[in-house]
């Protein structure tokens, strides 16, 4: 079996969030989520090991550019029945794009971006 190398994650930057469960309990949700989450990157050759999503947490996945996340997170009119949690698109919104389009120097230690 092959696994990600834990040691060659690369800490990039943390942030504060909270967002409400809109989707399960309406627009006055009691239930939300407020966190602090960690954004780490790191780059495998050849695609990574593979991965195997718990089936309660991903439905589905596949490998995209950038351009195509952007396209899959914003045009509406195409991926309109899309579901992204408030986690993931606070960190694409807050760097995930650049970072991933920068990706060599955000896998820089002590880099351009990343927030000791």
């Amino acid at each position: 079996a092959q696994y990600v190398p834990h040691g060659e994650f690369h800490f990039l930057t943390r942030f504060h969030y909270w967002a409400a469960d809109t989707v399960t309990y309406g627009a006055e949700s009691p239930w939300g989520e407020h966190e602090i989450d960690y954004v780490l990157f790191i780059k495998c050759d050849n695609g990574g090991p593979p991965l195997k999503p718990d089936p309660e947490e991903v439905s589905e996945y596949k490998y995209v550019s950038p351009d195509e996340l952007r396209d899959m997170m914003y045009n509406k009119d195409d991926n309109g029945n899309l579901l992204w949690s408030p986690w993931f698109i606070g960190i694409m919104e807050r760097g995930g794009f650049e970072w991933w389009e920068n990706l060599e120097e955000a896998l820089k230690p002590g880099g351009k971006y990343c927030n000791e």
